[in-house]
């Protein structure tokens, strides 16, 4: 049987590769500030225990909240990226439906106080 050498090195380099893509969104999705000190594509670590802005709009207990221009809006659990407003998801973000809070009464928690707070990352 004849083997073709390329496919053993693809069978080798796919994993590294994955990896490689792995650690460099890994890395791009840290902190890089906070609602006092945000620049342009910054990202905050929040959470339901910290949050004073009305009820906290999501089922997870905490996660990233980020910004990147042009004013998209994301919240980051456990590697998962979710759009919080439309610009987000129409730039390809995850809508952040699965994890959104249904409030009592009426259908959704008010994700306005989140999205403020995620706008002010790309204010800043």
């Amino acid at each position: 049987m004849i083997r073709n050498p390329r496919s053993n090195l693809s069978s080798k380099v796919r994993p590294v590769l994955g990896a490689f893509v792995v650690a460099l969104t890994v890395a791009g999705c840290g902190s890089q500030g906070s609602s006092q000190d945000a620049s342009p594509g910054s990202s905050t670590d929040i959470s339901e225990a910290t949050w004073t802005d009305g009820e906290w709009p999501f089922t997870v207990p905490r996660g990233i909240l980020g910004c990147t221009k042009p004013q998209s809006v994301t919240f980051n659990v456990n590697g998962t990226l979710y759009g919080v407003n439309g610009t987000a998801i129409d730039h390809g973000n995850q809508p952040v439906d699965p994890i959104w809070k249904t409030a009592s009464p009426g259908p959704r928690v008010d994700l306005g106080p989140m999205i403020q707070k995620g706008l002010s990352l790309c204010n800043g």
